[in-house]
């Protein structure tokens, strides 16, 4: 069996948070309902787990100085142990061990570092080392955030009958779709913040906070030519796996078939995540809700108004995953959808998320620039032309990128000639929508690679104009007039009595996703770097609108 005996590594203490991390506890215990200790939290630091190929993964384990629970909490992490301190002397002050560990080739652990490819391996060795430790009681549940929902999901696909449930915050079964190529674009962006992230932990805490601040690299990085180079310019040197996703970019490459796990969700324990409205896994956990519940698994879905690095998604997991570890027996999840809304927060409870058959509210693109609840009689073409030697910006958006992400005032992409936009009459009354807002137009381009990238904005009523959503897709050899059919991220959205809904059609969002070269260039190394037309083709019949599932009016939440 792989492993060592954790006794040989010194025995358990009292647990010592540092001043951030102790920070970070306080805030979380000041959230309304959250429950206090029932004893004290001890910690064994840096017990040596071996892999089956003999290299080392230390981990930390957490115990209750009290009585235990009897189950453990398993987080499998790439970003240094100290990063989950917070939420593992919590769970172990609820009278849970939990275990904390390096990934491969990260922290202090062995090997070399390959995302998301060493996972489920690593992860299968880690619970046979779990297995014999004699403070096991015999059943885990698995935690964290991001690439640690990518660790939990790994260590699902072997379906372990100790695993007993799984709380995935802000994550997905399936990243190639959530993060490298969304929209079947390249997910730019959010490659080179999380490169500058890594790149960062291997340089301390004076490393991570320089990272904060490397936004000029960023952007330097972002109009690179070829794209493979941008990564010198981001982290000074080059990453084969930034490589390796810019090479295997097409649809269906056996390439990624290894990481994508769960794809019959069938037989999983129950699962709690948390997702937050401007994170870039929301279309992919909303997605993963829907199949677990299809299957037969228990799943519960909450989505709050968070960023991908916001603080309250973690919160709401530690606290939905002490509820899971609460009762005795059987765990389960709460199944259902969960929700506070953007613009006027209310609290909604769906029994699964509505998706496309909520009822909708079908807004039609005019020529004279207005979304109108009755089709356009006259005819017209807007046009813009995307340049890819001067993107389009995305101001805000599903970004891992902290700084950009989220809902950003529109003033300054509105105003450019590469944005054509839609807006509706001011609403007499507020108008809540949930699900996925969807958008059906008749378009055409020079090129026969294009991209669509359309944003809805809620316009208040002093004229300024916020991002709500947004959807994008990369698409290819599409010539002539041709209907596309683009869903939007989910939403659950306010627009208050005296807004506006305004739609945003442009051909990209740099760097968000990876601008259109224009041309059939390879997606790693083009270097040229050609304009496109693109025109909407309105009234006269053709097809030009905007549905939007509507569940609640004046403020009326409907469940």
């Amino acid at each position: 069996m792989p492993g060592h005996d954790g006794a040989k590594h010194g025995a358990l203490r009292p647990a010592r948070l540092g001043p951030l991390q102790a920070f970070g506890r306080r805030q979380a215990r000041r959230r309304k309902n959250f429950p206090q200790p029932v004893t004290t939290a001890l910690v064994q630091r840096d017990l040596p787990v071996t892999m089956s190929d003999g290299v080392v993964l230390p981990a930390d384990h957490w115990a209750p100085a009290g009585a235990s629970s009897g189950h453990t909490v398993l987080v499998r992490n790439p970003y240094g142990r100290d990063m989950a301190e917070v939420w593992a002397c919590m769970f172990a002050e609820a009278g849970h061990h939990v275990v904390v560990q390096d990934c491969r080739g990260t922290g202090e652990a062995g090997g070399d570092w390959n995302p998301f490819f060493n996972e489920r391996a690593d992860g299968s060795d880690t619970v046979a080392w779990l297995r014999g430790q004699p403070w096991y009681g015999g059943r885990f549940i698995t935690f964290g955030p991001s690439y640690l929902g990518l660790t939990q999901w790994s260590v699902a696909e072997d379906r372990p009958t100790d695993l007993v449930g799984m709380v995935v915050v802000i994550s997905a079964r399936n990243f190639r779709e959530a993060v490298v190529y969304p929209g079947e674009g390249f997910a730019f962006e959010t490659a080179l913040t999380w490169n500058i992230a890594l790149d960062a932990q291997t340089k301390g805490t004076l490393g991570r906070l320089a990272a904060l601040v490397r936004s000029p690299l960023r952007l330097r990085a972002a109009t690179a030519l070829p794209p493979a180079d941008a990564i010198r310019a981001a982290v000074g040197h080059d990453v084969d796996s930034y490589r390796d996703w810019l090479v295997h970019n097409e649809p269906g490459d056996r390439f990624w078939e290894p990481i994508d796990f769960a794809r019959d969700p069938a037989g999983l324990p129950p699962v709690v995540m948390t997702a937050g409205w401007h994170d870039l896994f929301l279309l992919d956990q909303v997605a993963d809700h829907r199949a677990l519940q299809e299957a037969g698994v228990s799943a519960q879905l909450f989505i709050g108004p968070w960023r991908h690095t916001d603080a309250g998604s973690a919160d709401a997991a530690v606290l939905a995953a002490l509820r899971m570890l609460a009762p005795a027996g059987e765990i389960r999840a709460t199944d259902g959808v969960h929700l506070l809304t953007t613009g006027d927060e209310q609290t909604v409870e769906l029994a699964g998320w509505p998706g496309a058959e909520a009822p909708g509210g079908i807004m039609h693109l005019t020529a004279a620039g207005a979304l109108a609840r009755t089709p356009d009689s006259a005819s017209g073409s807007p046009t813009l032309t995307y340049d890819p030697t001067d993107p389009t910006p995305a101001a805000g958006g599903r970004s891992l990128n902290p700084i950009t992400a989220g809902p950003k005032s529109q003033k300054a992409r509105e105003s450019r000639g590469d944005v054509l936009l839609f807006t509706a009459a001011a609403l007499a009354q507020d108008l809540t929508v949930i699900g996925d807002p969807v958008v059906r137009l008749t378009i055409s381009g020079t090129a026969a690679s294009y991209d669509l990238f359309v944003r809805l904005c809620d316009v208040d009523a002093g004229g300024k104009s916020t991002s709500v959503t947004e959807g994008y897709r990369r698409f290819v050899d599409r010539v002539g007039d041709h209907e596309v059919e683009l869903a939007l991220a989910p939403t659950g959205h306010v627009f208050r009595a005296g807004h506006q809904i305004r739609l945003q059609v442009s051909g990209g969002a740099h760097p968000l996703h990876l601008r259109n070269p224009g041309n059939a260039d390879p997606l790693h190394d083009f270097i040229t770097l050609v304009p496109n037309e693109l025109s909407i083709r309105l009234g006269g019949g053709r097809t030009a609108w905007l549905s939007l599932p509507v569940h609640a009016i004046s403020g009326r939440a409907v469940s």
